[in-house]
């Protein structure tokens, strides 16, 4: 049982890390700034990820939180877009 119960603590863990990933969705032609400024968290957060792959600089918890802060900043940038286009719309 304690397995299974680590199991699922490692699938939802490493799920919950790929469905928060910063991807670029917005829209470079009607949101040209939000787009850019999108792209730049989407290349932080690669060469965050990487430096937390190679962990030579020893500060694993503050990347962490680097990145959690980085699928924030996207998740904003994405819901501003969208309010953005639902303004349009009216």
């Amino acid at each position: 049982m304690k397995r299974f119960v680590v199991f699922l603590f490692v699938f939802a863990f490493t799920f919950n890390a790929v469905a928060d990933e910063p991807a670029e969705t917005i829209n470079t032609q009607r949101h040209p700034h939000l787009s850019e400024a999108q792209h730049h968290i989407v290349l932080a957060y690669k060469k965050l990820k990487d430096a937390e792959r190679t962990n030579r600089y020893g500060v694993g918890e503050n990347m962490h939180k680097a990145a959690e802060l980085l699928e924030q900043a996207n998740d904003e940038i994405r819901a501003a877009a969208e309010r953005v286009n639902e303004r349009k719309k009216h």
